[in-house]
């Protein structure tokens, strides 16, 4: 039976990548569409559209709580903030983490340009690396037989 996909967060929804996608998303009227907004930002959404508030940190346990009950998240995030932190206590790792543990159904990472799994890429331009190894990261963790995603 095909996963049903209602219930959709975005994360980065005033980005390049982010404002297409909510102005597209809440037009189809399958989905309910909620924003994930850091609190000292100044961004202004559409009235209509949810907003769950989360400090700058974007701890594991305030992800968690903001995925619960959504069936997908979409991180629209710029390159800066999700690479910031290498290692796996970095904010992409953590988005992953914690949609995980909120048993959200798809997660859709900020890789909508580069091929960041090619070896090419990755020796030439380092961010490449560090996104690359946090898609392997998603990868293996969707893989394990113990998660159940979709």
């Amino acid at each position: 039976m095909p996963t049903v996909i209602r219930n959709v967060l975005i994360a980065g929804a005033t980005g390049s990548v982010g404002t297409p996608i909510l102005t597209a998303l809440p037009a189809e009227p399958t989905f309910r569409v909620t924003i994930l907004w850091r609190g000292t930002s100044s961004a202004r959404f559409p009235p209509n559209v949810p907003v769950i508030k989360v400090s700058d940190d974007y701890t594991l346990s305030e992800l968690t709580a903001a995925f619960k009950d959504q069936d997908a998240v979409i991180s629209a995030l710029s390159t800066t903030p999700v690479t910031r932190d290498e290692g796996t206590s970095g904010l992409a790792y953590r988005l992953i983490d914690a949609a995980l543990a909120a048993g959200v159904k798809r997660f859709i990472p900020s890789e909508f340009g580069a091929n960041n799994l090619d070896p090419r890429s990755r020796t030439l331009v380092p961010v490449y690396d560090r996104k690359g190894a946090m898609l392997e990261y998603l990868i293996a963790t969707c893989a394990s037989p113990a998660i159940r995603m979709g």
